[in-house]
């Protein structure tokens, strides 16, 4: 009985013992993307460059003060907040706020959120996986 006790000990010592290397995934990876984001009267023009099923795209806000959102993607533009089924490399909720935007990252950017404003309403920005840069200021 003590030898099987003490067998039966070794072996949970030895299973608690060994450990396990746990592998946490990799971040998902940016992708190569670029577009650049121009403020009209109404809304926003956006004309991508790199990375995108379409070249040019618009979004119309209901009026010149309201602020509106929308999701853009390698497959468009579209006013809801969640992701298309349709597979897209990259996805952002692009929201027109005043003379700027602001964007939240869905997927495919190394960024979280950015956000950028303007002296007046037709300005715009570059974006791509990496950040925004400010164009006409």
């Amino acid at each position: 009985m003590k030898h099987l006790l003490a067998v039966s000990l070794l072996g949970f010592v030895a299973a608690v013992g060994s450990s396990k290397t746990v592998v946490r995934p990799a971040p998902a990876a940016e992708a190569a993307f670029g577009m650049t984001v121009t403020g009209t009267p109404t809304g926003w023009v956006a004309r991508c460059d790199s990375g995108c099923r379409w070249t040019t795209l618009s979004f119309r806000c209901r009026t010149a003060t309201t602020t509106c959102a929308a999701t853009v993607d390698a497959n468009g533009v579209f006013a809801s907040d969640a992701l298309r089924p349709e597979p897209s490399a990259f996805a952002f909720r692009l929201t027109r706020v005043g003379t700027g935007f602001t964007a939240e990252g869905k997927q495919g950017t190394a960024w979280s959120s950015l956000s950028w404003y303007c002296r007046s309403a037709t300005c715009g920005g570059r974006i791509d996986a990496l950040g925004v840069e400010l164009l006409n200021r």
